[in-house]
Order: structure tokens, then C-alpha cells, then sequence
């Protein structure tokens, strides 16, 4: 039988085979059914001379007949019994199948999920980089205009005060920026620590009874 894409590593019993190769593979049986027929039919005409001989030839095949019969009949049965076995076995090849499938789809959103969340996260990461750097900033500017204010008296303390005042109130707005940054952040992290490392349930220990209960 010549090598098609099809049947490379294909099982022996599960290739494709075509008409001409199935007659070959049964030729055995499907020349000797004839060849039976035709040695029985030949057999009364060699062994008896008369018609009534060859009568009680032929009825002792009776028997014979009923047999070949039941045999079909339980070859029937067989070939149902053997096909509802591989119904069976597809069903349950379509639910392996099916639940492969839905672990498929659930990892596949999961994926998706955690790509969302570290999308999420590289972005807050900038904005914190970013409004960490303004903060240093603003706290640094806060810190020299209140060390002009304390070496300052006069009229030029009260003038450096507003600005003092200012630079401080922006630190202050700049640094619950970056405390409410961060803590989007680590909710993140948790969202995404469960669903990379999902938790299982700790089994509940067995029941032992009422702790009052005593034996006698």
C-alpha cells in the first residue's frame, strides 16, 4: 500500500483502505464460501446413485442451516453490542475533549487577565517614577523657602510665607498622589497574585466529636 500524508503514523487497523485492497484482505473467505458451496452441491451426485440418498444428504444440512442461523444472529448482537461500546467510548472521548477545551478557555482568559493587570501596573509604575520625582521636588522646595522663613525676620519674613505655605500645601497634594499610587499598586499585585497562584481551600479536620463528651 503506497505512503500518503493521510496515513503516516496512522495505526494499521485505522488506515484507509480502498475497495480493491479490502477484497484482497478478505479474499480467503470470500473464495471459500463458494468453494463450499460448490463441494456440497458435487457431494450427493459423486456418493449416491439414487434421489432419495441424495434427499437424506441434503436434509442432514437441517441442522446445519439452524446453526448458521443462530450465528448470524449472535454476530448481530455482537456488532450492536460492540458499537454501542464505541459510542460509549466516543461520548467519552467528546467530554475529555470538551474539558480540555474549557480548561483552555479558562487559562486563556486568565492570560488575558494577567496581561491586563501588568499593563496596569507598568503604567502606575511610571506615573510613581514620575510623581516621585515631583514630590522630591516640591518637599526640597518646601525645605528651603521654611529655612529662609526661620532665618528671615520682619518684612521679609512675612513675604517669603505665602510661598512657603504654597510650596508645602503641593508637597502635601504630591505626596497623597504618590501614597494612593502606591496602594493601587499593591492591590494589584494581590489581584494578580491570585490569579497566578491561586489558593486552594485547607481541608477542614475531621469531626472528633463534642470536646465535652466524655467515655465511660
Amino acid at each position: 500500500m503506497p505512503t500518503t500524508p493521510e496515513n503516516q503514523d496512522v495505526p494499521e487497523d485505522e488506515k484507509d483502505l480502498t475497495i480493491k485492497e479490502e477484497v484482497i484482505k478478505f479474499k480467503g473467505p470470500l473464495l471459500a464460501i463458494p468453494g463450499m458451496w460448490i463441494v456440497f452441491g458435487l457431494a450427493p451426485y459423486l456418493f449416491y446413485d439414487t434421489n432419495d440418498g441424495r434427499g437424506t444428504f441434503g436434509d442432514m444440512f437441517g441442522a446445519v442451516n439452524s446453526l448458521f442461523s443462530g450465528l448470524a444472529f449472535g454476530g448481530v448482537i455482537c456488532a450492536i453490542l460492540l458499537q454501542r461500546k464505541e459510542l460509549q467510548l466516543q461520548r467519552r472521548e467528546l467530554r475529555l475533549t470538551r474539558r480540555e477545551m474549557e480548561k483552555s478557555s479558562n487559562a486563556q482568559t486568565i492570560s488575558a487577565k494577567a496581561l491586563s493587570l501588568q499593563f496596569e501596573l507598568n503604567k502606575l509604575s511610571a506615573q510613581l517614577a514620575a510623581f516621585a520625582t515631583v514630590l522630591a521636588a516640591k518637599q526640597q522646595a518646601a525645605a528651603n523657602y521654611t529655612g529662609l522663613y526661620l532665618t528671615h525676620v520682619g518684612n521679609q519674613k512675612s513675604r517669603l510665607e505665602p510661598s512657603m505655605l504654597r510650596a508645602e500645601s503641593e508637597a502635601k497634594v504630591y505626596d497623597e498622589r504618590v501614597a494612593g499610587i502606591i496602594k493601587e499598586i499593591d492591590r494589584l499585585n494581590l489581584e494578580l497574585e491570585a490569579i497566578t497562584y491561586p489558593t486552594t481551600p485547607a481541608p477542614s479536620p475531621p469531626d472528633t466529636g463534642s470536646p465535652n463528651a466524655t467515655s465511660d
